[in-house]
This record gives C-alpha cells, sequence and structure tokens, in this order.
C-alpha cells in the first residue's frame, strides 16, 4: 500500500471477498474473479 487510495482499494477488495465468500455455502474457497465480481457491490468513502 503506497498511498490512501491504495487503502480504500485494499478495504473495497476485503469487503468485496467477504461477500463472495458468504456466497458459498459449502465454504469452497473463492477466486479473485470471484473477488472482481462483487467489487462494485457497494461503495467506500473516505470520512473527513
Amino acid at each position: 500500500i503506497e498511498n490512501e487510495k491504495d487503502c480504500f482499494l485494499a478495504a473495497k477488495k476485503g469487503m468485496s471477498a467477504a461477500i463472495a465468500e458468504a456466497e458459498y455455502i459449502s465454504k469452497e474457497l473463492i477466486s479473485l474473479e470471484d473477488i472482481d465480481e462483487h467489487i462494485d457491490s457497494f461503495d467506500i468513502r473516505e470520512l473527513e
């Protein structure tokens, strides 16, 4: 993580991974494609 925007991208990837993981009832491992599929499912905004 090199700058502030990277922190937000890391947080967004983490949330996307959690959403993708929740879709697997049998708790199979998720893939990077699963994470990317959910990347636009939510917004992360900076608080002032």
